[in-house]
């Protein structure tokens, strides 16, 4: 697949063992050789278990570890995220996260029909 944002509900099916997606996308991605690149909002987002849960220590040191690239949101981002949203309707941060994959020219990887639908090229693991 090459560069791959990653959704927060993706980032979020691989951190939590338990979570009913966990098997289904760690296979997705067991057998590719990828670039992961986050959006400091799906850092955000994915953390929040883990602070209410006391872990955000242990859950900081593993997205560090697994993300080749954490992207700010920058102006450029900002105007493409309120451009996305203008037209489809999505929330800020699948917003700012289609933005980021369009600007870091890279496939947006999500288990989130809505924001699939609205992202060209987007791979809705399912």
């Amino acid at each position: 697949m090459g560069r791959l944002v990653l959704d927060s509900s993706v980032v979020i099916a691989l951190m939590e063992r338990n979570n009913e997606r966990h098997s289904m996308v760690l296979e997705h991605f067991s057998n590719s050789e990828n670039t992961f690149i986050l959006s400091a909002i799906t850092v955000s987002e994915v953390l929040v278990r883990p602070a209410q849960n006391g872990n955000s220590l242990e859950a900081i040191k593993n997205l560090k570890r697994f993300a080749d690239e954490i992207v700010d949101v920058n102006f450029d981002i900002a105007a493409a995220a309120a451009e996305i949203r203008a037209s489809h309707s999505l929330k800020l941060p699948d917003a700012i996260i289609s933005a980021t994959a369009t600007l870091a020219r890279a496939t947006l990887v999500t288990l989130d029909r809505k924001l699939a639908k609205a992202h060209a090229g987007a791979v809705l693991l399912a």
